[in-house]
């Protein structure tokens, strides 16, 4: 199934690179929980305004879906290079 597997071996030293890999890994848990309750609220906002006969760009826009989205994808993004940056 996965061929391009890597084992990464970590000394006793090394316990802290563990330890803030856990913690990229329950940030990264927490915001991928925001991206999905913000844009799940921002789909239905603009569902509800389209069906209310509202202009489809003003309805983005009111709808906030651009900002729910771009906001968690920066910090999942950060804790994704973060966590490549603690591996290699």
């Amino acid at each position: 199934m996965e061929k391009n597997i890597k084992d990464v071996n970590f000394s006793e030293k090394d316990t802290w690179k563990i330890e803030a890999m856990e913690n990229e890994v329950e940030r990264q848990k927490e915001f991928l929980w925001l991206l999905f309750s913000a844009v799940t609220v921002s789909i239905f906002l603009l569902v509800y305004k389209l069906r209310n006969r509202m202009i489809f760009w003003k309805a983005i826009i009111e709808s906030n879906i651009i900002s729910s989205v771009l906001f968690p994808i920066f910090h999942i993004s950060s804790s994704l290079n973060r966590i490549s940056n603690l591996i290699s």
